[in-house]
């Protein structure tokens, strides 16, 4: 006899869990999500000059007009926060 007391406590434990798993894809209610934010339209650049870009992606800018040393606080690269120090180079 506790052979089937086991059998049918682990049973329904089982038929429990599938009812679980088949209600969780059931909305009895609608569910309240947010609303998507219209994307901004993106800016293009118009210049009749072309756009060097270099191999590895990179693009050479000339700053002029610059006394001093150029401060460059950076916080997120391509949506990853940046945390230590990004090496510059300045070549003059």
């Amino acid at each position: 006899m506790k052979t089937d007391a086991y059998t049918k406590s682990v049973l329904t434990v089982i038929a429990f869990c599938l009812v679980v798993l088949v209600l969780r894809g059931v909305d009895l209610l609608p569910r309240a999500t947010a609303g998507g934010v219209a994307a901004a339209p993106a800016q293009t650049l118009q210049t009749s000059r072309p756009l060097l870009v270099n191999n590895d992606g990179s693009i050479n800018v000339r700053v002029t007009g610059l006394e001093g040393p150029l401060n460059v606080n950076v916080a997120a690269v391509g949506g990853s926060l940046v945390y230590g120090k990004v090496p510059v180079e300045y070549n003059k």
